[in-house]
């Protein structure tokens, strides 16, 4: 096949290669999921009667305000609420801030913080109503969110962004209002919870937690980025409870258009790794398409691939037979780990010469031969092994 630069076409030929070692699995950047369930946790739901570490904040320069917590009945959604009640004895010029906080921890999976609040008072005239939702890490103070407008009768939900937060915050919701005198404002809360997507699960390292598809259905997916086109042949798959009875591993360079590149029409085993191998081919997007999830949605905890540059090469002048993806046995790869990593070596410094040069010279030339020569080399001593 010709070469050339800038240019590597991968033949059709199949490629035997080298079984990879554990720590040859590499973890990719990100992931995208035809549908992906929601994971909660909750900071206030308040369905067990209590406040939940809630407590009172309050700014009060005058001392003119009385902030008492209490649970009720009749939630957003769910039976009981906290219920703040500020009541203003007096009137002044300034401003005062009554509510609750309580310490969190985001998780950098962490996207969105969820609430419910409704704000009335024992008059129902006065119109004004400010409502703030901030985190304070103790250096700095977020506001995330800061309502200003009419009072809020019926319960108002809100989301706010919290991607880019992460660590251990002070969280507070308070009334931010001018001294009424003889005014009780109440503010109802319910359902303070964090939300976040279960996708960024399979490449966080972790077998804890998975990514599951909100549906049970055929045809959901979940595809992983190698960040730029490579050669991959393998990929590792940690399977939770629920794996499903069929799936396709397909490979792409575009996430638009895929190729089939290994089919398992029954279930992997649950809660372990599972080892797919198939023949090296030039993808940057790995993904895999459920077929059959059964009767639950499937639960997939890490997804991660193999490549390596001289399979590149190996490819790219046909060579390798077989039926076997890879060739079995440690040995193997101990063997000859030093003239692959040799062969890496002039690969790489090839490729860069021809980056700067952007033409094909005699020496480039001679030193692609001499690679492709100690490549079949080293391929017949593998086919031997």
């Amino acid at each position: 096949m010709p070469f050339k630069a800038g240019v590597w076409p991968i033949p059709k030929a199949r490629v035997k290669l080298p079984e990879p070692a554990t720590s040859d699995y590499i973890i990719p950047n990100n992931a995208t999921a035809s549908s992906s369930a929601i994971e909660e946790t909750i900071i206030g739901s308040f369905d067990d009667g209590t406040t939940e570490d809630f407590t009172i904040y309050e700014v009060d320069p005058d001392n003119y305000v009385t902030v008492s917590l209490s649970v009720l009945d009749s939630g957003y959604y769910s039976p009981k609420k906290l219920y703040i009640s500020i009541n203003s004895s007096t009137g002044s010029s300034n401003y005062y801030k009554a509510g609750v906080q309580k310490s969190i921890n985001i998780d950098p999976k962490d996207t969105t913080l969820e609430m419910a609040f409704a704000i009335t008072n024992s008059t129902g005239t006065d119109t004004s109503a400010r409502l703030i939702v901030e985190v304070d890490d103790g250096s700095n103070t977020t506001v995330l969110y800061d309502y200003h407008g009419q009072l809020v009768p019926t319960w108002k939900k809100i989301s706010m962004d919290v991607s880019s937060l992460a660590g251990t915050f002070t969280l507070r919701i308070y009334f931010y209002h001018i001294y009424a005198p003889g005014v009780t404002t109440n503010i109802s809360l319910d359902e303070i919870k964090l939300l976040r997507p279960t996708t960024p699960y399979v490449y966080d390292n972790e077998t804890t937690a998975f990514w599951k598809p909100t549906t049970s259905n055929s045809g959901e997916w979940i595809y992983v980025d190698a960040g730029a086109p490579k050669i991959i042949s393998g990929l590792r798959v940690y399977w939770g409870s629920n794996v499903p009875n069929a799936f396709t591993v397909e490979v792409s360079t575009d996430a638009t258009n895929w190729t089939p590149v290994y089919k398992q029409k029954s279930p992997p085993q649950p809660n372990s790794w599972q080892e797919i191998g198939f023949y090296a081919t030039y993808a940057r997007y790995i993904r895999i398409y459920l077929d059959d999830q059964g009767a639950n949605p499937v639960e997939i905890g890490e997804v991660q691939y193999y490549s390596s540059l001289v399979e590149r090469v190996a490819s790219e002048h046909g060579h390798g037979s077989g039926p076997e993806p890879w060739m079995r046995g440690a040995n193997v790869r101990l063997r000859y780990v030093s003239k692959f990593a040799n062969i890496q070596s002039r690969i790489s410094s090839l490729q860069r010469d021809l980056q700067k040069s952007r033409t094909v010279n005699v020496k480039h030339v001679q030193e692609l031969t001499g690679i492709v020569q100690d490549l079949k080399e080293l391929v017949k001593l593998l086919h031997m092994s």
